[in-house]
């Protein structure tokens, strides 16, 4: 007959066993828990927050400034990525978006960065942040050297920015419509939001609209900046 000692070590040894089971299982699955997380608010190509992370972190920045003034939201995006993907494929169109990617975020370092879609772009910059941009002398532009043919690709990267009012969505919104007038333009490193001219939900009709002003063609797509 067993010893009832060994009996009461014996069981003590597996219910040890058992938690130390299941407490290899909470950690393995909190993990993968953890991964599906990041993976869900994680842009595959760039690394960046994607548009469902970029929702989520911006508005906890924003919600957690008590409604500061000091924030810009920025959009921006690749001038000519169609031409590029129609000329040179989809591959060189990746490469483009990828270094747009890497391009923003070392021009706005400290910069909350996300690509909400195909070469758009979102950003949320401190106001110091936001005027060291606007103050650069160069573009900030993309380069792909994965071009058919060894051609090497560059995009100026088109950007509008709007200072964060309390409203998230209307500050993208009225950056997105300065985009547009920088992508039209090419003025400046970026445009800042003007109601008088860039297309908005406004009272007033904006003296001149981004639509109005006609689309530049003067640009050639291959080896130079596309546009």
């Amino acid at each position: 007959m067993m010893d009832p000692a060994m009996i009461t070590g014996f069981a003590a040894g597996v219910a040890v066993s058992s938690s130390a089971v299941g407490l290899t299982a909470w950690v393995t699955a909190h993990r993968l828990l953890g991964r599906a997380e990041r993976e869900a608010h994680t842009d595959a190509l760039t690394g960046l927050l994607n548009r469902r992370g970029w929702e989520r972190a911006a508005g906890a920045r924003t919600n957690s400034t008590g409604g500061a003034q000091d924030l810009y939201v920025i959009l921006a995006d690749c001038n000519g990525l169609k031409q590029v993907n129609d000329v040179y494929g989809h591959e060189a169109g990746d490469e483009l978006i990828a270094d747009a990617a890497a391009a923003l975020s070392a021009a706005a370092p400290g910069a909350l960065v996300a690509r909400l879609g195909g070469d758009e772009f979102a950003l949320l910059a401190t106001s110091r942040v936001f005027e060291a941009l606007r103050a650069r002398r160069a573009p900030v532009v993309a380069i792909t050297e994965q071009a058919p043919g060894g051609d090497t690709v560059w995009s100026r990267i088109a950007m509008g920015a709007a200072r964060f009012d309390g409203d998230l969505s209307e500050a993208m919104r009225r950056a997105d419509a300065a985009m547009y007038r920088n992508k039209a333009t090419g003025d400046g490193i970026l445009c800042v939001f003007d109601p008088y001219a860039d297309d908005h939900a406004t009272a007033d009709r904006p003296a001149l609209r981004t639509r109005d002003l006609p689309a530049r063609t003067d640009v050639p797509v291959h080896q130079v900046e596309v546009a």
